[in-house]
Parts: structure tokens; sequence; C-alpha cells
């Protein structure tokens, strides 16, 4: 901010208040603070108007405030820089703060993140060469997506993305009772403890880990929705844990110091600063004690209960510590029961029949604005994604309605269980035999197409919900006046279209879910073996996503399918594959002569597109005071 203000030659002036603890407040210690940043007449350059003070580090020491209050009286603003916990805890309810408009840095968006990987893979190379394949940038996002898991559980922050990077491409398993993604976890949570004064000796370590995996299962069994626990409760597990344990009482301080794992609320409310200390702890404790039969039947009610936001979570990070089959099978086993009264969509010809009136509103050709563009505008789309998504999260806090309707229950259930699903994929490609990574592929893939089987499960019964809908629309419209008349064609059309979007989601969800290059084989011998139009869609979307460009084989995929559906019955299909095959080269690399021919096996326009590969060598710079 001070870079920022300073480059609109607005008079600014930097104090870190933490260099100024304990001292007593005047203007000496401005114009100290002066003369370290500029050359010049501090009485001068202090008569100057729209001046700008931001105050840093600012704490609950007794002289922050008093220095705030001289600023007042000499600077026209005054910005005030501090942890979103010492806010909350210590000035939010501050009258001298009374005029302040409280404002916080959120996290990155897709497009930011996306932005500052590619910066980190500029810098990493030795010859500075700006080119690289976007597939390879759609891959480090994946691997980033899937430890942040929607911002829910770490904030999608620069120093979290950075520490991701730097933690899982130099992670060499060396232990296997964790995983690389539950392994950037353990980095974080040890650079944690590190700043909050605790040595990084094994032993020290250790004692901070074992009293916080004790510490979240207690947490867990006293409050597991609102995740912290009373003073009061807090004091009785303090009490018995120091009887079965021995840890000193300046490592517990330190795990509630001030840059502790621990947060104290102001109402002597306990909890973990962050929720991922939480979820990786009670995970590792669930995993650690799982061979006793009180925990393990906790785990299994957690799994027959997932579609709970907290329980999903928990399972994530139970499976971060451990290879358990046993909990893997109870997960693969509840997902295929969820909603097994349907069997997979299978998008043949009578199955996508209902949606061929669409047609006219899906595109033959999608336009581009270049490869940069667009991949922008799909990052941009992925935020409001994420934002719906984190809306319809707030419905697991509705028990009620759930247990009232068991249909709704099942699909946040297999919802959930692909999620947890999906992470064991990712976390034991490596570990479990072929046979099982199969199950759970195929596992995954089921539900999803399962789930997309819901609305197109009988065409006449989605005749007779539109016309049932139609009706009672229409009889609001007498009631209300003024009420502007909806055409039965319109709204037909309306509910097929919102029909086709559920079942692209949930193709797109389970390709999503699988996206891990390794597993190439598994998911083409499952497609061969299941032999359905739903199944060659997931493959050949799985093996876009998994290349770092187009290539040959993707080519000889799409003339395949191209040749396969052809005719009136799978128009639908075909469209779908262009609209996807477009996206995917709108948005990644390609040879021209290979984009000429998609574009005739497609039969759309051909149209020069730039190759971002042919770039200029980006020449070292010197390091800039």
């Amino acid at each position: 901010m001070f870079l920022e203000i300073l480059a609109k030659k607005t008079p600014v002036l930097y104090i870190d208040l933490k260099s100024l603890a304990h001292k007593k407040p005047s203007i000496d210690q401005f114009q100290e603070s002066y003369e370290r940043q500029y050359h010049g007449d501090f009485r001068i350059w202090l008569k100057q108007n729209n001046k700008t003070i931001i105050f840093d580090n600012l704490s609950h020491e007794k002289n922050c405030l008093d220095f705030i209050s001289l600023a007042e009286d000499n600077f026209e603003y005054v910005i005030l820089a501090t942890s979103d916990d010492d806010y909350s805890s210590y000035f939010s309810d501050e009258v001298r703060l009374i005029e302040y408009t409280p404002v916080v840095i959120r996290p990155f968006t897709h497009v930011k993140q996306e932005k500052l990987i590619k910066n980190w893979l500029h810098e990493s190379k030795s010859d500075n060469d700006i080119s690289f394949n976007h597939g390879k940038v759609d891959q480090i996002e994946n691997n980033i997506n899937s430890i942040i898991i929607h911002n829910k559980i770490l904030p999608r922050y620069p120093f979290f993305i950075l520490s991701i990077l730097q933690t899982y491409e130099a992670f060499m398993p060396q232990n296997i009772e964790i995983t690389a993604y539950g392994h950037c976890y353990y980095a974080l949570i040890v650079a944690h403890l590190v700043k909050s004064g605790v040595e990084p000796k094994d032993e020290s370590i250790s004692a901070c880990f074992n009293y916080a995996r004790n510490l979240a299962f207690e947490i867990f069994q006293k409050n597991p929705a609102g995740l912290s626990i009373s003073r009061e409760e807090y004091k009785q597990f303090e009490d018995r844990y120091s009887k079965r344990f021995i840890i000193s009482k300046s490592l517990v301080n330190r795990l509630k110091g001030r840059y502790g794992i621990l947060r104290l609320s102001p109402s002597g409310d306990v909890s973990f600063s962050l929720d991922y200390s939480y979820y990786y702890f009670l995970g590792g404790y669930l995993s650690k004690n799982y061979n006793n039969k009180d925990v393990a039947q906790i785990v299994n009610d957690i799994i027959e209960n997932s579609h709970k936001k907290n329980n999903a979570t928990t399972l994530i990070f139970t499976i971060h510590h451990a290879h358990d089959l046993e909990i893997i099978d109870e997960i693969l086993t509840h997902t295929a029961c969820a909603i097994d009264q349907l069997s997979p969509a299978t998008l043949d010809a009578e199955e996508t029949e209902m949606f061929y009136d669409l047609l006219s509103a899906i595109p033959e050709k999608l336009e581009s604005k270049g490869v940069e563009e667009d991949r922008e505008s799909e990052r941009e789309l992925r935020d409001k994604a994420e934002l719906k998504a984190n809306d319809i999260d707030e419905l697991d806090q509705i028990d009620e309605l759930k247990r009232e309707n068991q249909l709704l229950n099942e699909i946040f259930h297999c919802n959930k269980n692909i999620e947890v699903l999906s992470q064991v994929l990712r976390n034991n490609v490596g570990n479990l035999e072929r046979d099982k990574l199969l199950e759970i592929v195929e596992t995954i893939c089921d539900a999803g197409l399962r789930l997309a089987r819901i609305l197109i499960s009988n065409k006449k019964e989605i005749n007779e919900l539109i016309d049932y809908i139609y009706r009672r629309l229409q009889k609001e419209e007498g009631e209300i006046k003024g009420t502007p008349r909806i055409e039965e064609s319109e709204f037909r059309k309306a509910v097929v279209f919102r029909v086709f979007v559920w079942v692209i989601s949930n193709i797109e969800r389970v390709v999503s879910s699988i996206n891990k290059p390794e597993i190439d084989p598994l998911v083409n011998e499952l497609s061969q073996m299941k032999n359905t139009p739903a199944y060659d869609l997931i493959y050949y979307f799985y093996s876009l996503d998994t290349s770092e460009s187009f290539t040959k084989n993707n080519k000889q995929h799409l003339d395949y399918l191209v040749k396969e559906y052809r005719g009136k019955g799978h128009t639908l299909l075909q469209r779908i594959i262009s609209i996807r095959t477009q996206r995917f080269v709108n948005t990644h690399e390609i040879d021209d002569p290979l984009y000429q021919s998609v574009c005739s096996t497609l039969k759309i326009e051909y149209k020069p597109k730039f190759n971002p590969r042919i770039s200029t060598q980006r020449k070292k710079s010197k390091p800039s005071n």
C-alpha cells in the first residue's frame, strides 16, 4: 500500500508499531521513520496536504492507540493493519477506533492464482524462458485446489499457494503414514509452530502434535459443529491431559500465544486458529486410534453422515493420515448404495432425446479472444461456481430438511462421498493395488452418472412434472395481477435446459474428481468395459483435462468419437463433443496444422490462432533495492 500511494506522488509515511513498543508517542518518532524512508526536511514535508500514514502491526499494547491519536492530529488519512484475530479480540468494540472503516484482504481469485502460478514457473526456469504448456499449469492448479478445497479449508492467499507449490514439488515420501497432500498441511503447521516460538526439534514438535490431536478430538466430541469448546471444558481437558501425558507449560503457552495454532476468543472459547489445523489433527487422532472399537464406530458414523460438510472434511483429513483399506471400503460401500434405486445414466439416444430441442441454443462454434483471455474468462466462471457451491453448503445445516427428504439426503451424501473418494484417488495412486484403484474410479463415475440419471430416468415423468409445475404457475398468474404470462413452450424449454445443465455438470464433476494423469489406463479400461456414450464422454473429457496440450492422440480420440456417434440419434452428443473440444483448444496450445484438422473434423470455420509457445526470451533483470 505504501508503494502504491507513493507511486501516485502522494505524501505517505510507513510506521511499524512493533519497533515503537514501549516508546512514548511523540512527533520525533514519526520524524525518525521519515528520515529512514526519505531525504529532505521533515517539518516542511509535514505541512503538505492529503498525507497518509500507515501503521503496521497494530497490537493491544497501550501506546499503540496513543500513537494513532497523535497521527490523527497531523495526517488526513490513517490506515491501521492488524491480524483478523487481534481485531476481533481487542479492537472491534474500541471506542477510539469507531470512525475507522474495517476492511479485509480477500483470498485470491482463480484468475490471480493462475497468474501467480505462471510467475512461479517463470522464476523456476533456469533460462527464464517464459514459454510453457498451459496443461502443466492446469495440473498444478488441480493440486492446489484439491488442498485448498474450494477456499473453505485454506484461504487462497499467496502465502498458502506458494507454500503448497514449494512443499508439494519438493516432497519426497519418506513416511508412508502421511500423503503428499497431507504433508503440505504438515509443513504449514510446523512453520506456524516455529513462528510461535516452538523449537523445531522432534521432541517439541511431537509433543505439540500429540496435544493438538487430543484437543481436536475433545472439540469434536463436545462441539463438532461449532469447532470450539468453552473455557471450563478446556480446563477439564488440560487437567485430564496432564495426568496422561507430559508436556511443558511453556509449549502449551506458545500454542495459545499470539502466533500459536490455538485461538482464545474474548468470551473464553478455545478453538484452532485455522480450520485446516483442526481437521488435520482430528484426522490424525481418528487414524491413529482406528483400532479402538469406539473410535472405529465414530469413523463409521461419520461415513454414514458424510453429507454433512464437517464430516466429509474430517474423512478427507483422516485419509491423509491413513491408508487403511477398511475405511476406504466403507466409503466405497456407502457411495455405491447412494441412490442405488437408479442405474447410471448412459446418455444413449433414448435418454438424450428430450434435449434435441435445445440444439438451437447450443452454439456450433465458440468464439475465441485468444488463449490468455479465454483462460481468464474460464477462471472467472470458476469463481462464480465456487461462490454458489459455498452457498449450497449452507444447506448442510438444515438437518430437518434432509431428514424429511430422503432423496435430497442421498444426493448430498453421494456428492460428498465423490469428493472424499477423489481425495483417496489423488493421494493413493502409488500405494493402492490396481484393482482397488479401478474400483474407486468406477464408484466415482457410477455415482456421478446416477446423480445425472435422477432427472432423465423417465421421459413420461419429466413431462408430467413440467405440466404440473406449469399449471401451478398459471394459477399463480391468475391470482397475482400484472404477472407476465409465460408461454408453455418457453417454460418447457427452460426446464429441459436446466435438466441438461444438471446432467453435464455431473459428468464434469466426475471428470474433475478423477483428474490424475497416472490412471489413464484405468479410465480407458473402464470406458471400454462399460461401453456407453456417457463413459466415452468421461474418458474423452478426462483425456483432454490431463493433457498438457492438444496432441495427435487427442485428435485420434476425437476422430473415433465423431465417427462412432454420427447420425441423427446422436446429434446432441456430437454438439457436446464439439463444444468441449473447442473449449480446450481455445485455452491450450495446439499446432496450427493440427488445429486446421480439428476444425475440419468438427466442420467449423478455421481461423489461425495465436500460439503462446512462440514467445521471446525474457532477460534476467538485476535485483532491485
